[in-house]
């Protein structure tokens, strides 16, 4: 395109000195000629969403203790957290499917005109599990935050589908930019050719749905079990696709 833009300014200066008119309307008139030789083409853009029901829960749970000893808030942090590694193996959570990612220690201050001398620390350790059967996340709370549990990281519903239903809504948006493309060139009586270029346009991971509350105590959970609170839903799958073809 920069090189016919070119050409097309040296034609113009040619025109311009009245000695070379006549070569550059000959030079013109072959940049018009090839143009018109070009093929003609449509783009069209294509979307598609794919709903699931989701099949697996990432929960990160934490136990948050607080004392004038930060030896002592450690202490009671690190024994509250086996406990609620032990609510993993009671479910039947595999030990590959539980992750303790980090432990955070933080001195509290107490601030008046005079200093800002520490009066404690806390002392917080999240848990993740990764739980394969959603049926047990809501007996998997109420345990939890008897066995120490105090606070909740964040809830992520996942599909063991995503990359069957990812395919599936690239179909679909195939389909989707060609009912475009034939509708469009239809309305101008032409017809939809051979395809020139596809294009999978990126999109924001909407594989999973994320529920994040971050450091938020958590209060108890309980079930009676004779009726259901929890309702995992559907998640949403996108793609989209932008496809030119050429037009006949």
């Amino acid at each position: 395109m920069k090189k016919l833009a070119l050409t097309v300014a040296v034609a113009v200066a040619m025109v311009a000195s009245s000695g070379m008119r006549c070569e550059a309307q000959s030079m013109i008139n072959s940049i018009l000629e090839g143009l018109s030789k070009q093929p003609r083409s449509i783009q069209t853009e294509g979307t598609a969403s794919v709903y699931v029901v989701p099949d697996e829960v990432v929960l990160k749970l934490g136990v948050l203790t607080s004392n004038s000893s930060v030896e002592t808030a450690s202490s009671e942090n690190r024994e509250r957290t086996k406990e609620l590694l032990g609510v993993a193996k009671k479910y039947g959570i595999d030990a590959g499917d539980v992750q303790t990612p980090d432990i955070r220690v933080t001195p509290q201050h107490k601030f008046d005109s005079f200093s800002g001398r520490v009066t404690g620390y806390q002392v917080q350790r999240y848990v993740v599990f990764n739980i394969k059967d959603i049926s047990k996340v809501e007996a998997i709370l109420g345990d939890v935050t008897k066995h120490g549990g105090n606070l909740v990281g964040g809830m992520q519903f996942k599909s063991s589908d995503t990359r069957k239903c990812k395919d599936q809504a690239r179909v679909e948006a195939i389909k989707a930019a060609q009912e475009k493309a034939n509708l469009l060139a239809q309305a101008l009586g032409a017809t939809v050719g051979k395809v020139v270029k596809i294009t999978e346009i990126s999109k924001p991971d909407s594989s999973s749905r994320t529920w994040a509350n971050s450091e938020t105590q958590a209060g108890a959970a309980e079930s009676d079990g004779t009726s259901q609170s929890f309702f995992a839903g559907k998640i949403k799958i996108d793609a989209a696709v932008n496809v030119t073809w050429e037009l006949e």
